[in-house]
């Protein structure tokens, strides 16, 4: 695997998984749960996945609705395939 400069992977939601053979490229930036698959090259200042809502604020009130259940994303994570 080959990282490039500045780059940040994981987050207070969990890790991340990078396969063997990846690239990545300067700046790029996996979010919690991303999980990227053997061989893939990612370019300079790639972004993926999102922080939820409690990463980013320390509490999602959201939560605790039940008019909003059946909106609230489950788990984090991107895949990219190899």
């Amino acid at each position: 695997m080959v990282w490039g400069r500045r780059c940040i992977a994981g987050g207070p939601e969990g890790p991340t998984r990078i396969e063997d053979g990846c690239t990545l490229g300067d700046a790029v930036r996996l979010h919690a749960g991303t999980r990227v698959g053997a061989g893939t090259w990612l370019g300079d200042s790639v972004c993926l996945g999102h922080p939820t809502k409690r990463a980013t604020a320390g509490a999602d009130a959201t939560d605790a609705s039940p008019r909003v259940q059946d909106l609230l994303v489950g788990s984090v994570g991107t895949e990219i395939g190899e």
